[in-house]
């Protein structure tokens, strides 16, 4: 029997809004739900508008389907789902919440806390250049010293929960716009391990886990960028002798004389305006140090000069080593303590025509009439 399209499966105009997708299905899920519905065809349309759902909701999936049709989703309708409905997956929890967790749901809330520590690390910009060396403190979980991570006083004390008789989740009976179900969660007595004690560690409190002060000196490559992570391996949490990782999220300061773009790094110069009309030698405060550039006579403000090779070290080619350049933009200084006679021979210069601010104030006029 040939498929029906998508779209006519749920209502929708092909021009439907992610919304009003969703919507349609909401409506129609509720409708057909099995749960709720007991009518005949019920199962096999509630899993039509599930597939028709799981296509459309796609971005994807949805442009692959609008050119190609049903040739290409066969392999949507093959997996297993809630309840036995093919392609379920975690669309439908998305939706409609933990109403419909089973089993498998619950091994994602009883799974352990062994987790890696993400940490924030500020350097300066020149540390981010150059490389440098980090003394960083934080604390760490790790088995409890008292009972070795058991959470007992005693290993051989451990008993059966009571709670939830050993499962380690308790079932309970909901009501849902479907209907009464079931509805299940970790056991909140024994933290889903279906265990218990008769007398808890006086040191952990049935933690199984203690708070753990670290000192850590932690190398940063030259080059490092804002944002990047670094990942120190095994100097995480300790569980059960599990060592998970660090992860360093770097953060570097503003720089108020240096700019990054890439490998390149861009600053300005402040040179004598005198040096600027006669042309010279200026040396350039880089990064990598003092590199000296030829300034042209009648440099003017703005210019940008390139000094190859003075930004910063690509991480992914040393062995080549690429460099990136620097680039310094030029502005004047401020002419300070001047003598009477100096100001009286620039005054004389000033007076001398200077044909491009004559032709400047000439196009104003015109423009002016």
């Amino acid at each position: 029997m040939a498929k029906r399209d998508y779209y006519e499966v749920l209502g929708v105009s092909k021009n439907a809004t992610d919304a009003e997708i969703k919507s349609a299905f909401r409506k129609l899920a509720k409708e057909y739900h099995p749960d709720k519905n007991k009518g005949a065809d019920a199962e096999e349309k509630f899993k039509e508008i599930n597939e028709a759902y799981e296509v459309l909701s796609d971005a994807n999936k949805r442009a692959h389907y609008d050119q190609f049709g049903h040739s290409d989703f066969n392999q949507f309708q093959n997996g297993a789902g809630f309840g036995g409905f093919d392609g379920f997956g975690s669309m439908f929890d998305d939706i409609f919440g933990s109403f419909f967790n089973g089993g498998a749901g619950f091994a994602n809330q009883a799974q352990s806390n062994v987790d890696d520590i993400n940490l924030g690390l500020r350097i300066s910009f020149i540390e981010s250049v150059k490389g440098c060396s980090k003394k960083i403190k934080f604390n760490r979980h790790v088995d409890c010293t008292a009972c070795n991570g058991v959470g007992s006083k005693d290993p051989n004390d451990v008993i059966i929960c009571t709670s939830c008789q050993g499962r380690g989740r308790k079932v309970k009976i909901v009501r849902t716009p479907f209907g009464e179900m079931k509805q299940e969660k970790a056991c909140s007595s024994c933290k889903g391990e279906g265990k218990s004690f008769k007398s808890k560690c006086e040191t952990c409190k049935a933690k199984k886990l203690m708070v753990e002060s670290v000192e850590l000196t932690v190398e940063i490559a030259s080059g490092v960028d804002d944002g990047e992570v670094l990942v120190v391996k095994n100097k995480g949490n300790v569980i059960k002798g599990q060592r998970t990782d660090l992860y360093l999220h770097i953060q570097i300061e503003r720089s108020r004389y240096f700019e990054r773009h890439g490998l390149d790094i861009y600053s300005e110069t402040i040179i004598d305006p005198i040096l600027a009309i006669i042309g010279g030698t200026v040396e350039v405060v880089t990064t990598n140090g003092i590199k000296t550039i030829i300034i042209p006579p009648n440099t003017p403000v703005g210019k940008r000069f390139k000094i190859s090779g003075a930004g910063i070290e690509s991480k992914n080619n040393r062995l080549l080593k690429k460099r990136g350049d620097f680039y310094t933009t030029i502005n004047y200084a401020k002419p300070v303590n001047l003598t009477e006679q100096e100001k009286a021979f620039l005054k004389e210069l000033t007076k001398k025509t200077n044909h491009e601010v004559e032709e400047h104030r000439n196009t104003l006029l015109k423009e002016i009439k």
